[in-house]
């Protein structure tokens, strides 16, 4: 009798079955090699392995040696045995109870010591691979059931060492709410395969530059909409936060039974772009998940949605604007790119001019949106928001000055004109609010602080007093 030796975690040996062996019936036998399954199944008393490997060559130790593994594969097959008792959560579908099912089995440390495995059946499926079928009487005696306790605390503790062997998109829809953020990083990590875009939008992280961004076509269609999920992060890779592409790519996740990873992805559109019209259907889509509240972004202090309409009656476009000044407007100033340390001419330029005497606005605003488009600096978006509030387009002015404050939670100014500008809105309420927080802080520059107070009392400082000199953090050689 010929044998097959491999190695699961202990001896393994798979003896080749002869006739006086129990065998599954030969109807059963063509049933299987005639058909695609992979897996284990019962039959005739038995439980049945069967899987494949890959032949590396032509010559019999390839074949001899690809059989080998290919019975190591469906020995572990078997294993999914002990999970025949297991109830799971009624909200889990198909799809995910065998990622969690296949992560379970990787991970966990079983010690293999099959008494009477058989090597019921080997054969060429094609030219590179051979399929085996292994058999294993009284497989209760066998193989230990296993508990859906004993499940959830081996993948939890899985996250740390063994989460490549891990189905994560799985997982997320099956672990502890205090769980998701962490999921969501690792998982957001393996993303990269699809593109930097489609790992941020999921980390909800930032990118390094307005130009990794996809601004949609002014007119016609647009093309790539995906058909199948490895599509949709594709596609998410190059349109990072695009809510377009988060409203397909949720209603794939929504439907392989992945309810938790389609929220993720819709409140991913539905929190940066949020001038976009399927932004609003992505946070619609959202909110039919009573899922974690970490899978959106913090509200800030002046609503997203409020800036928006707030450009949106302005009339603002993309030709006025240019391709990053259009994306701070669309993003209601919570564009998520990195803070350059670059300097510019373009923004020393602007300095000088919004500095002269008289102030030469319209040259110093195409300059500070040169040095934004250049360099995405806090200093550039606070500049051009002053320039807006002077010219008295403080709608404008206000996704600009949001986004300085979004880029640098410390800088001197912009929260301060952010409350100007509000208030020039009509928006009082909220721009007291910011004023009083802006005023208290020492960072805040005297004559900043000097027109803050007059809104305070209920007024907006005059055109002469918001013309005072409002400099930069750094000022230009």
């Amino acid at each position: 009798m010929g044998y097959y030796g491999v190695a699961l975690c202990c001896a393994l040996w798979v003896a080749r079955a002869t006739v006086a062996d129990a065998q599954p019936s030969d109807a059963e036998l063509d049933r299987i090699v005639q058909g695609d399954f992979v897996g284990s199944v019962r039959a005739d008393g038995l439980l049945l392995g069967i899987d494949e490997a890959k032949v590396l060559n032509t010559s019999l130790d390839a074949e001899n040696s690809a059989v080998s593994r290919a019975s190591v594969f469906a020995a572990q097959q078997l294993l999914s045995h002990s999970l025949r008792d297991i109830k799971w959560p009624p909200n889990l579908g198909s799809e995910v109870i065998a990622g969690l099912s296949n992560s379970f089995l990787r991970v966990h440390q079983f010690r293999l010591g099959f008494q009477g495995l058989q090597l019921v059946k080997s054969w060429r499926r094609n030219e590179d691979s051979v399929r085996v079928i292994v058999s294993l009487p009284e497989p209760e005696k066998q193989i230990p059931v296993a508990c859906l306790g004993e499940i959830e605390k081996e993948l939890r503790a899985a996250l740390g060492s063994c989460s490549g062997k891990m189905d994560l998109a799985a997982y997320l829809e099956f672990c502890a709410v205090s769980d998701t953020a962490r999921v969501v990083e690792l998982l957001a990590e393996r993303m990269d395969q699809y593109g930097r875009g489609a790992a941020a939008s999921l980390a909800g992280t930032s990118m390094k530059s307005p130009a990794e961004f996809h601004i949609p076509r002014q007119e016609g269609v647009e093309t790539g909409i995906p058909a199948t999920r490895a599509e949709g992060l594709k596609l998410l890779g190059a349109r990072p936060y695009d809510p377009a592409v988060c409203l397909v790519l949720g209603d794939l996740m929504g439907k392989s039974g992945h309810p938790r990873m389609a929220q993720l992805i819709y409140s991913r559109g539905a929190n940066v772009f949020v001038g976009r019209a399927e932004a609003d259907e992505c946070r619609r889509k959202a909110g039919q998940y009573l899922w974690p509240s970490s899978f959106s972004y913090p509200q800030p202090a002046v609503p997203a949605s409020l800036i928006a309409k707030l450009w949106k009656s302005g009339g603002a476009k993309i030709e006025e604007l240019g391709p990053a000044c259009w994306l701070v407007v669309e993003s209601a100033g919570h564009l998520p790119v990195l803070p350059s340390a670059e300097r510019n001419a373009s923004y020393d330029e602007a300095w000088r001019e919004f500095a002269a005497s008289p102030p030469d606005l319209t040259n110093a605003l195409q300059h500070a949106m040169q040095s934004l488009q250049e360099a995405f600096t806090a200093d550039a978006a606070n500049l051009i928001g002053r320039i807006l509030l002077l010219q008295g387009k403080s709608w404008l002015a206000v996704p600009f000055l949001e986004q300085a404050r979004f880029l640098d939670s410390e800088h001197p100014y912009a929260e301060g004109n952010l409350a100007l500008a509000l208030y020039a809105v009509g928006e009082k309420q909220i721009a007291r609010k910011i004023a009083i927080q802006a005023a208290a802080s020492s960072r805040i520059p005297a004559n900043l602080r000097s027109q803050l107070r007059i809104l305070n009392n209920d007024k907006l400082p005059d055109k002469k007093s918001l013309q005072i000199t409002n400099p930069p953090i750094h000022l230009p050689e």
